[in-house]
Order: structure tokens, then C-alpha cells, then sequence
């Protein structure tokens, strides 16, 4: 079994589980049949990445400006209903599955089969998801693809995983689906709050975060912080999920501020919290105060966030301490992901995928993992010949030499290794 290696991150050391990284490099290779652990993580991500999916809005043309709303809505109005319907039975499997593995003891016949049904809802949500209007359908199609590929593994694994493995790397595979769901604003429940009465404040809080209904999860995460019987665990995550929402989703410092002084102020956290939540509001209110040109706030494109990042933002993260860079990236990765949805310079994506990787990294893969290495792979197959389709291969080659480092040292598998020498050979234009 992988070993994770995780360390104190309030004294900023470097936290990194290398069994993540490793599962996502190997998951599309025949070394699958040889390293069955990591196999075993497959049906981990498929479970909670469906989330995903169940974040997708029901009537996507409400966030989008409107040029003929009569057209739009004839065009659409099939797919919408089609995907809510899709959208409200995976949200219903989930519910399902969550406190399954949360409990004492679970029927993996019973997994398996709720599985077997996410797989049917996951099919039948395609066809809805290829029609949805404007960005969307290019924004979610990465993540369905991930889980589609992970799901047919899923279904195989369900019943020779090692249960105790399972649950404890399951808070692992929560933040599988943060990258993706995160780039839409938009709050919305898939199902009523009396369908997950019956989940514990922590559970609840989850669920309402994974399926994107982020008012409801900031009302349970807080009332977490507020009971003092929490483990240290739920709180730490509490706190991650609520700077998440409140900084990155809705990107709106004056509420993300206030919430954080009403966390601090319950006074209900260890010294360490307490600091942690003071450095958080220290950075922001930084950020609020900053000149423009020093602000990585309301850049018009994704050059003048890249000058800022290169020139202005090394020498800034050098005097934050680590939770104050946490809070800072959060502001950064608010700003790439508007950019990211806005997609009005299609030619300078690279610098877009390079900079969500790095700070995937930048957090120690903390919070967000499960699209770095698609990022990276799309700048480097897309645009080899753009100035950063070297940097994206850079990045993805320290991903690579992180994922497969020890103390015995780097052993990076003949098939990666390969896959390595083809990005090489691509963006030096050499031909296969």
C-alpha cells in the first residue's frame, strides 16, 4: 500500500500525498494491472468527482448573456430538462453513497451496485451535457471524461478494494472535483435540504459543497466551527471549504473577510486556527488595499495576470507566511478561473494551464489535483509551439519526478518515462 507523507502545514512544510499524484499519471497505463493499490483509488474518484456533474446548472443559459432568448430557449429547453433530471438522480446516488463509507461496516454489493447506477446516469447525462449552450459543454467535458475512464475501473475494484483503505483515503478524493466545479459562481441545490436532514453538520456541509450548493454549505461548515466536539480533522477542512467558497467561487473579499471574522470570533478554534484565520484576513484585506497595478484583482486578460505573476507576485509571496499564501493563491486562482470561463483570448490558454498547475503545486496539492495533469497535457498536445508549451512541460516534468520520488530515491515508470519523451519531441517540433 502507497505510503502518504504529510507533515504540519501551519509551519508551512511540504504536504504532498505522492499515492495521488501517482494514481493520476498511471491511470490510463497498462502499469494499472501492476500497481493494484493505486488501482483501488480509481473507485474512490469516481464517487465523489460525479459531483461534478451534479454541480452542472440546470438552466446553464441563466449565467450567459443573452443575444435571443426566444432561440436560445427553444434550442436548449430539451437539454435543460433532460439534464436537471440526470442532475437530480446523481445528486440521490451520492446521497447514497456518502454516509456508506462513512460507516462502521458497508455492503459492497450494495456499493457496487450504486456504482453500477452511476455509471448508467453518467451515460445518460452525456448526450445533455454535449448540447448544453455556450462554455459549458467544453468546460465539463474534461472532468466526464476523467470520470467516465474512471469509472469503468471503479466498477472492477468495488469489490476486491481494501475497505479500511477506502474510507481513510476518502477525504483525499473530495478535492477531485474543487477544480472543476469551482469555475462557475453559481450556487445551486440539486436537492431539497430535507433530503440530507439525515447527515451529521460535517457530512451535510460536504455534500452541499460537492454538489455545488454553496449557501448551504457555508451555513453547515460554520455551525462545524461552532461545536467544539468537532474533530480537529472536520474543522481544518471547514475552514479550507469556507475560504474556497467565499474567496475563489464567489470571489467577493468584503463577505469573505466578514465570515472570517465571525469564524474567528466564536472563539471556539485552538491558537493555531485562530492564527490561521488571522493571517487569512491579513492577506485579503492586502489584497483589497493593493494599487491596481500591484493587484492580481480585474485583470482584462490572461497577459496582464501573467505580467503580474512573474514580475510582481514572487517577491510578494516571499514575505507571506504559508496560510497567508494559501488565501493569496485563492485570490489568483478566482481571477484564472474567470478567465479561464470568459475564454476571449483562445491563443494565450497556455499561460492559463500553466498558471492553474503551479498553483496546484504552489498549495502542495492540497485543495485542487484532479485537472493539474490535464492542464498541463492540453498546452503541451494543443500548443507545443507556443513560449509556454515549455513551461508546461517543465511543470508536468516536476509533477512526473514528485510523484515518483522517495527516500530511495526517483523511479519514474518505463511507460511515463515514454509518455515524457513524446511531449519532449512535440514541443521541439520533432516529428513521431
Amino acid at each position: 500500500m502507497p505510503a502518504f507523507q504529510t507533515f504540519d502545514l501551519s509551519q508551512g512544510h511540504w504536504s504532498l500525498s505522492r499515492a495521488r499524484l501517482r494514481h493520476a499519471l498511471l491511470l490510463e497505463f497498462s502499469l494499472l494491472d501492476l500497481y493494484m493499490p493505486l488501482r483501488r483509488l480509481v473507485c474512490l474518484s469516481v464517487l465523489f468527482g460525479c459531483s461534478v456533474l451534479a454541480s452542472m446548472p440546470t438552466t446553464a443559459a441563466d449565467d450567459m448573456p443573452v443575444t435571443n432568448e426566444v432561440a436560445n430557449e427553444e434550442a436548449n429547453e430539451g437539454s435543460n430538462v433532460g439534464l436537471h433530471a440526470d442532475m437530480v438522480q446523481i445528486g440521490e446516488q451520492l446521497l447514497l453513497i456518502l454516509p456508506s463509507l462513512h460507516a462502521e461496516s458497508v455492503d459492497r454489493e450494495v456499493l457496487r451496485q450504486n456504482m453500477l447506477r452511476l455509471e448508467q446516469l453518467l451515460d445518460q447525462a452525456q448526450p445533455h451535457l454535449q448540447q448544453a449552450p455556450g462554455d459549458y459543454s467544453s468546460t465539463y467535458q474534461q472532468p466526464y471524461d476523467m470520470l467516465r475512464e474512471s469509472l469503468a475501473q471503479a466498477v472492477e475494484m468495488t469489490g476486491v478494494a481494501n475497505l479500511k483503505f477506502v474510507k481513510s483515503s476518502l477525504t483525499q478524493t473530495f478535492e477531485l472535483c474543487a477544480a472543476c466545479h469551482t469555475q462557475d459562481k453559481q450556487s445551486r441545490r440539486i436537492l431539497g435540504i430535507s433530503k440530507i436532514k439525515s447527515l451529521d453538520e460535517f457530512l451535510a456541509a460536504e455534500y452541499s459543497y460537492l454538489t455545488r450548493d454553496y449557501d448551504s454549505a457555508l451555513v453547515s461548515f460554520a455551525n462545524v466551527l461552532d461545536n467544539k466536539n468537532s474533530t480537529s480533522n472536520d474543522r481544518s477542512k471547514a475552514l479550507d471549504r469556507i475560504l474556497i467558497i467565499e474567496v475563489e467561487v464567489k470571489a467577493d473579499l468584503d463577505a469573505g473577510i466578514q465570515q472570517l471574522e465571525l469564524l474567528r470570533g466564536l472563539g471556539k478554534g485552538n491558537d493555531t486556527e485562530l492564527a490561521q484565520l488571522g493571517d487569512w484576513i491579513e492577506v485579503l484585506r492586502q489584497v483589497q488595499l493593493a494599487p491596481k497595478a500591484a493587484s492580481p484583482l480585474h485583470k482584462k486578460s490572461i497577459l496582464d495576470l501573467d505580467a503580474f505573476l512573474r514580475l510582481r507576485w514572487p517577491t510578494i509571496q516571499a514575505n507571506l507566511t504559508w496560510h497567508g499564501q494559501t488565501a493569496y493563491w485563492m485570490v489568483i486562482r478566482g481571477e484564472l478561473n474567470r478567465l479561464l470561463r470568459s475564454t476571449t483570448d483562445a491563443a494565450e490558454m497556455p499561460r492559463l494551464y500553466y498558471w492553474l498547475a503551479v498553483s496546484d503545486r504552489s498549495l502542495n496539492y492540497q485543495f485542487f489535483d484532479s485537472l493539474s495533469r490535464r492542464y498541463l497535457e492540453q498546452c503541451i498536445e494543443q500548443y507545443p509551439a507556443h513560449a509556454y508549451g515549455q513551461k508546461c512541460l517543465d511543470e508536468y516534468e516536476t509533477l512526473v519526478t514528485t510523484s515518483f520520488s522517495g527516500s530511495a530515491g526517483t523511479f519514474v515508470p518505463v511507460q511515463i518515462r515514454q509518455r515524457l519523451d513524446t511531449m519532449r519531441n512535440r514541443v521541439k517540433g520533432v516529428k513521431p
